[in-house]
């Protein structure tokens, strides 16, 4: 789904006119029907206000879905372990002093 198909869905959705979601974000209805047609794209300075005013996120209006936290272990992500790592740290202070 492109941001123009996005738009029209939420705004469909809080039960906006074209109009209304133009004036709100002070431009005109035409230009809103073009986002949605695909003819143009609403300016960068325009896409925080109109996730505003259709009270959805950026990420919402764009169309990105968050991914899902994988849980993983220490030892999955190939980090030590803080008591293995605490075990050797003995031996590296000895051998810095030692040198």
């Amino acid at each position: 789904m492109n941001i123009g198909q996005q738009i029209a869905k939420y705004r469909k959705e809080k039960r906006l006119t074209q109009e209304q979601l133009g004036e709100a974000v002070g431009v005109t209805g035409r230009s809103v029907s073009k986002w949605e047609v695909g003819l143009s794209s609403p300016g960068v300075d325009l896409i925080p206000s109109i996730a505003a005013t259709l009270g959805i996120t950026l990420d919402e209006l764009f169309g990105i879905q968050p991914k899902e936290k994988q849980k993983t272990s220490p030892r999955s992500s190939g980090r030590r372990s803080p008591r293995r790592w605490n075990r050797s740290y003995p031996t590296c202070l000895k051998k810095i002093w030692t040198n």
